[in-house]
């Protein structure tokens, strides 16, 4: 817009000296500048329509404050051959508040970091397409998006197990691999015939193959023995996923299946994923990050109990909006902007 007022700007300065001092030379000079934008302007019409571009981020999971290369490449298709082509970019974190815009000069890998946990998206907004002399532009919108992912800043608490909750003994999908059990739906193994076991337990077609006696070992479920529950409205989100983060990293750590669950503003709907290992724990911090801020609190304990409520679970953590944890209903702790590492370096919990 600024160089199309300079252009015209121009144009009117030319053909008024030229009327006032009679000279056919300056109007002969207005009308070829005059010409030079009505064709610039035609080609960039043209351009437009073959402009493209495109922005990548081969990173895509990072932590905060640490660089990642976002490449941001386009240009136009035929004959049409744009001069140069700038780049509007918004940054949005559907956590954080507010939004972050760029300009880049030009096609290139740029190196961008993001001070704190969420889901990120890189886009491009708009493109300004300039002609081959690089003096008038056109705009045009896109939308070309890249997604990365910030992983949050794990502070593990230091969290043990009464032997109530070690042994907990419930129904589940998921058994253990190194513990039989007492789930006949389910064997875990084949063992040789000792003292005590029960004679309804020996596999009588293997023990007359090999000639011994063979007992068969039930399963053993992996119950989950404790929950925790998200309100995804706080005022600081990434200190608040930081926060549920480091509680579900510690619980796994010590080998204590759990759930993470949170109403979703997205599905409309709770969501509830099962944590066992490193492996489960990043599949529920990625759906975790990639949910929106709510604008209010969910009620997310009433509606968990109402869904769940034949489902017998030992512990239930939650985390309000206000920063507070509790624990089967007693606040064990509160945290603060800024201090929240401290503060969960000395958090201490015994389920």
């Amino acid at each position: 817009m600024i160089n199309l007022i300079f252009t015209l700007t121009v144009i009117f300065v030319i053909i008024y000296l030229s009327i006032i001092y009679g000279s056919t030379a300056l109007a002969l000079s207005g009308l070829a500048v005059a010409a030079f934008a009505v064709l610039s302007y035609v080609y960039l019409i043209f351009a437009w329509f073959r402009a493209s571009c495109k922005i990548e981020a081969p990173v895509a999971v990072t932590e905060p404050g640490r660089d990642v290369g976002v490449k941001v490449y386009g240009g136009t298709s035929g004959l049409f051959y744009a001069g140069k082509i700038r780049y509007c970019i918004k940054i949005n974190n559907d956590m954080g508040k507010g939004k972050k815009r760029l300009r880049l000069r030009e096609a290139g890998i740029y190196n961008m970091s993001f001070p704190e946990a969420g889901q990120f998206h890189v886009a491009i907004n708009k493109i300004k397409i300039y002609e081959p002399a690089g003096v008038l532009c056109i705009r045009k919108k896109m939308n070309e998006s890249c997604k990365i992912i910030v992983l949050p800043d794990i502070v593990p608490v230091h969290a043990e197990l009464s032997e109530g909750t070690k042994n907990f003994f419930g129904d589940a999908d998921v058994y253990d691999d190194v513990r039989p059990g007492h789930d006949p739906s389910e064997r875990f193994g084949v063992r040789p015939f000792a003292d005590g076991d029960k004679i309804q337990s020996i596999h009588w077609k293997l023990s007359a193959k090999s000639d011994a006696l063979m007992v068969k070992e039930n399963s053993l479920p992996k119950a989950c023995s404790a929950v925790i529950l998200a309100e995804l409205c706080a005022d600081d989100m990434p200190g608040y996923i930081k926060v549920i983060a480091s509680y579900s990293f510690s619980l796994m750590d010590i080998r204590c299946p759990h759930y993470v669950a949170w109403f979703s503003g997205i599905k409309d709907d709770i969501i509830r994923i099962r944590v066992d290992d490193e492996e489960s724990f990043y599949i529920m911090l990625n759906y975790l990050l990639s949910e929106k801020k709510a604008k209010r609190a969910s009620g997310i304990e009433d509606i968990y109990n109402e869904r769940y409520r034949s489902e017998n679970i030992l512990h239930r953590l939650f985390l309000d909006s206000r920063m507070a944890m509790y624990r089967n209903g007693e606040r064990i702790a509160i945290y603060g902007k800024g201090t929240i590492s401290k503060q969960l370096e000395h958090t201490e919990i015994l389920l």
